[in-house]
């Protein structure tokens, strides 16, 4: 595999910005790919952003999806690369000089998501390319400086995600998406010493199985913490 990246950004009129960004995939045996990020960034008033962006990606299936085999799952070495098209408008505005906000809508297509689908005839899970997948939803951000020293942060993800299923044309409920998300950090670091956490939450997913039973995963909390101390100049210790 060999990629070639790029970026730009160009000053279109005042207080306006074009930016382009990209790569270029070469994989052996498989058809150069290209990824790109076309942006329009706008900032009105002085704290107050906006900006529209488009964005082209693909994913080539990884080595496990395509020659698995154990005794849970085995590969299908005839997968196609999963090819996404998202569009995002983003607002940013700073409220103060300690804090910061800012919300996204989005709206994203996926051709071919690969997905494993469990197989009654080998008792195994094997992935496949699903014709599409398509979700819209609102992603917010607040940062926040509580102190010099002391910093916290909130965000969330709110989606309705719908894809195609293997035995009907029609858009259902996706596969182990969760429709909410959120997140909580904060972080403090004082001379040589700094602490931090965050907290997250996942509301719960569901999927319908091979005989039509839906399968669900409860919502999920996840916590962690870290603390680091730099010893001398050119040495530093880290517990998570």
């Amino acid at each position: 595999q060999f990629d070639l990246w790029g970026s730009s950004r160009v000053p279109v009129l005042d207080r306006v910005d074009l930016d382009l960004s990209g790569r270029l995939q070469f994989v052996h045996n498989r058809a150069t790919q290209p990824s790109y990020n076309l942006g329009l960034l706008v900032r009105p008033v002085t704290p107050l952003s906006l900006k529209l962006g488009y964005a082209y990606a693909f994913r080539l299936p990884s080595l496990a999806e395509q020659f698995a085999d154990d005794v849970f799952t085995q590969g299908y070495a005839k997968l196609n690369p999963e090819t996404a098209r998202t569009l995002a408008a983003t607002g940013s505005i700073a409220l103060s000089d300690r804090v910061r906000a800012r919300a996204t809508y989005f709206h994203q297509e996926i051709d071919s998501l690969i997905q494993y689908q469990w197989n009654p005839m080998i008792y195994r899970s094997v992935p496949r390319n699903f014709d599409r997948f398509r979700s819209d939803g609102i992603d917010v951000q607040i940062d926040v400086a509580l102190r010099r020293d002391l910093d916290v942060s909130w965000s969330a993800v709110w989606q309705d995600a719908r894809q195609s299923s293997l035995d009907d044309g029609g858009l259902r409920e996706a596969a182990y998406v969760p429709d909410f998300k959120w997140r909580f950090d904060a972080a403090w670091s004082g001379g040589a010493f700094d602490l931090g956490g965050s907290a997250t939450f996942t509301a719960e997913r569901a999927a319908f199985l091979y005989d039509g039973s839906r399968k669900t995963i409860p919502s999920v909390y996840e916590f962690d913490m870290h603390a680091g101390v730099r010893v001398v100049e050119h040495l530093r210790l880290n517990l998570s």
